[in-house]
């Protein structure tokens, strides 16, 4: 055996080995901090919410004080009951008639569904997945009626 040191594969490389896998996307996450960690961002509780940062309670102090920027689960979370609150966002993004009212149709209905929740650790909390929202729609809200306001002027 050569007695030179073995070369650390890079990014695409890596990718291109694991294009022959099943579920890649579950592995490079799985190999790529121990292969091309330069590559790897670690994203804040907030940024990358899951099921158990709060189906035993709260764990995201983050999430707490900004709400939930993105939810991450497996698909099966948003279709079956064991997480209804995380089902309750997927329904009512599946279900939203995007030429519609915002608040009517997307805020209002989550936030009137997630009185269901209540049951469950995650539904004791819907501030932090619903602040977000909100902020974002108000957001969009302002956008669309000062874009208005200084159109007419």
């Amino acid at each position: 055996m050569q007695g030179a040191k073995p070369r650390t594969p890079g990014f695409e490389e890596l990718l291109k080995r694991l294009q022959i896998v099943q579920n890649a996307a579950a592995r490079l996450l799985t190999l790529a901090p121990r292969t091309a960690h330069e590559c790897l961002l670690i994203f804040p509780c907030q940024w990358n919410y899951r099921p158990d940062h709060c189906m035993y309670g709260s764990n995201c102090k983050a999430a707490e004080e900004e709400g939930v920027s993105i939810l991450h689960s497996n698909c099966g979370m948003y279709h079956d009951d064991k997480q209804p609150a995380f089902k309750v966002i997927y329904d009512a993004i599946r279900d939203f008639p995007f030429e519609d009212n915002m608040f009517q149709s997307l805020f209002y209905p989550i936030q009137t569904k997630f009185l269901d929740t209540v049951n469950t650790l995650c539904g004791r909390i819907p501030q932090v997945f619903l602040k977000q929202v909100e902020k974002t729609m108000r957001k969009m809200l302002e956008d669309k009626v000062v874009h208005h306001v200084k159109s007419h002027k």
